[in-house]
């Protein structure tokens, strides 16, 4: 037996099948999308035909509908720019990890991959600077109400049931522009998601590269010697550097006695010529006293 919630709510959202039709109809779509993206856009064009009058006689309820079809339309562009922002961001930082990989990796293989996928990123961020771009909404304003053509001085021309009904075409205007935003935001997911895959596989490929080249390095010895004589060399080494240091402490020794003896010589030079300082000084004083007794 049925329950209602078979009758009466949407059944489960299940798995689509994989096929080729599938397949070619996502790669069709995708480069429609990126060439439709990068391409340059026309201003937005008005329908071939207005909307026909409104006969309802509720006005109130007519523009109370025709306003949230007004305010759905700005709120859906608005909510796609919001998430043409955050993916600016996430796909900036996403391109200065690739770099620095890029940057770091020694595999050309791998390089070149994350060539390929710094090249999409760079197209994510072109299209979705497009989707922040100034868009041509459809506004209510002044000439909403006012009349500013026909006449010399703006005329009052308001009328509820008129005025709900260029609400109600500047929506299907808006839901235009937001159609096309939603088009471009679409081509820089498919540019996210296809760089995001080769990014994948090239860490993959690194990951793999990487096990395959770490081998364990063993060191041959060709000439092996024994610990013993190793012991005994060194050994020698040692008392070749102490006769070495004692030699050399002994030419210190005998050095510094040296210059003991010529520091002792220069002593009793020094006060050999004092005394003979004192002596001249002596017999010049004598001469000048015999010169005064004359």
């Amino acid at each position: 037996m049925q329950q209602w919630q078979d009758k009466y709510l949407a059944p489960e959202i299940g798995k689509e099948k994989l096929s080729l039709k599938r397949v070619k109809h996502t790669i069709r779509d995708f480069f429609t999308l990126l060439i439709h993206s990068l391409s340059p856009h026309e201003i937005p064009k008005e329908p071939p035909e207005k909307l026909p009058k409104i006969k309802s006689n509720n006005h109130n309820e007519i523009y109370d509908i025709c306003k949230d079809m007004y305010s759905d339309s700005n709120d859906r562009i608005d909510g796609l720019e919001d998430k043409a922002i955050k993916l600016v961001s996430f796909i900036t930082v996403l391109f200065a990890l690739i770099s620095f990989a890029f940057l770091n990796i020694a595999s050309a293989g791998v390089k070149y991959i994350l060539m390929a996928s710094m090249v999409l990123l760079l197209l994510a961020i072109l299209t979705s600077f497009r989707c922040v771009n100034i868009k041509s909404r459809q506004s209510m304003f002044l000439p909403s109400i006012y009349d500013f053509d026909s006449f010399e001085k703006p005329v009052e021309n308001f009328n509820i049931n008129n005025y709900s009904e260029k609400m109600l075409q500047a929506a299907v205007f808006n839901q235009n522009v937001a159609d096309n935003t939603a088009d471009i935001l679409k081509s820089t997911r498919n540019l996210l998601f296809l760089s995001i895959c080769l990014i994948v596989i090239a860490f993959l490929i690194g990951a793999f590269s990487y096990k395959s080249q770490t081998k364990t390095t063993v060191v041959k010895i060709e000439n092996p010697v024994s610990v013993s004589s190793l012991e005994q060399e060194i050994k020698e080494s040692n008392k070749t550097l102490d006769l070495i240091s004692n030699e050399l402490s002994n030419i210190n020794d005998q050095n510094r006695s040296e210059f003991n003896e010529l520091a002792q010589q220069l002593k009793a030079s020094e006060e050999k010529y004092n005394e003979l300082a004192t002596k001249i000084n002596e017999m010049e004083k004598r001469l000048d006293t015999s010169n005064t007794g004359d």
